[in-house]
């Protein structure tokens, strides 16, 4: 099973929090974050099963392991396989809103209510409320009389507009780095393929 992308899985968390010289320590063992699990077998006992189970709704190359409390350690209670999307989603850098008792980033509040981001922030902009900034429909432009806005707005102030520039600055950011890493993962997995030039 060593040659497995499931025991992969378990020696990349253990490196990257227990190794110094792993390039990611510094946002996992650096911060104090640790890998509960003392074997391979321990890992495979709490978690191969799940894994299994995930691969087959959502196949392998969405399948990754995600600690549901960024700031918690590696084990059982915190740790879940997630879709690229859902782990995406669970970063320390995203901002998270609650609404009904349910907590999301400002990214699946959007994909859920099927509201493009800017209009959210422009809404959150005028003075909405989150649930009606996620919830009114979005109005149809009437190209002879101009947009439709509701009764209730209130005038967009520069700090509304450099929040919602904050916004979208964090997001393309959020962006670029994740392509880095795709484009990071792509190289180490090109490095391991034995590739010779003639």
């Amino acid at each position: 099973m060593s040659k497995t992308g499931f025991y992969r899985v378990f020696t990349a968390l253990r490196a990257r929090c227990g190794n110094p010289k792993n390039p990611s320590f510094k946002n996992y063992g650096g911060r104090g974050i640790r890998c509960n699990w003392t074997s391979f077998n321990d890992f495979k006992k709490d978690l191969y099963t799940d894994f299994l189970e995930h691969i087959k709704k959502h196949g392998s190359e969405n399948t990754s392991l995600d600690r549901i409390n960024n700031n918690g350690n590696y084990c059982k209670e915190n740790c879940r396989w997630a879709t690229r999307s859902e782990q995406q989603n669970n970063t320390r850098r995203n901002r998270v809103y609650t609404l009904d008792g349910k907590t999301q980033s400002l990214t699946m509040w959007c994909r859920e209510y099927n509201i493009p981001k800017i209009t959210f922030m422009y809404r959150i902009g005028h003075g909405y409320s989150l649930s009606d900034a996620l919830k009114t429909p979005i109005k149809k432009q009437n190209t002879c009389s101009g947009t439709t806005t509701p009764e209730n707005k209130k005038a967009i102030t520069v700090d509304d507009l450099f929040e919602m520039y904050q916004l979208l600055t964090e997001d393309l950011q959020k962006n670029v780095d994740e392509l880095k890493k795709t484009i990071n993962h792509l190289h180490e997995r090109m490095d391991s393929f034995d590739v010779r030039v003639r």
